[in-house]
């Protein structure tokens, strides 16, 4: 399943737009160092699923982790599960 990557800067133009919802995918320890102040914290782990489903399918979402990893698998878990746009962002926010 091939998922659209873009840079952090191109995420952050997207976002500004304000039709994008960012989701942090990292552990709870990297997100309480830092993340964006608008960021939906959904840890990618054997829950994700579950709690990934509550989110609106029908939004758009950049999905960020800390090198663009986990958020390329977190996107492709989207995508199977029917979210309709969703961004592997290739970096922290």
């Amino acid at each position: 399943m091939e998922i659209d990557e873009v840079s952090v800067n191109e995420a952050l133009k997207m976002y500004a737009s304000g039709d994008f919802i960012i989701v942090d995918v990292r552990s709870v320890r990297e997100f309480d160092d830092y993340h964006h102040k608008d960021a939906i914290h959904v840890v990618l782990n054997d829950d994700f699923e579950v709690e990934v489903s509550k989110l609106d399918k029908n939004k758009k979402y950049l999905v960020h982790c800390l090198s663009g990893t986990r958020s390329d698998i977190a996107c492709k878990i989207m995508k199977k599960l029917g979210f309709l746009e969703v961004y592997n962002v290739l970096g922290p926010m």
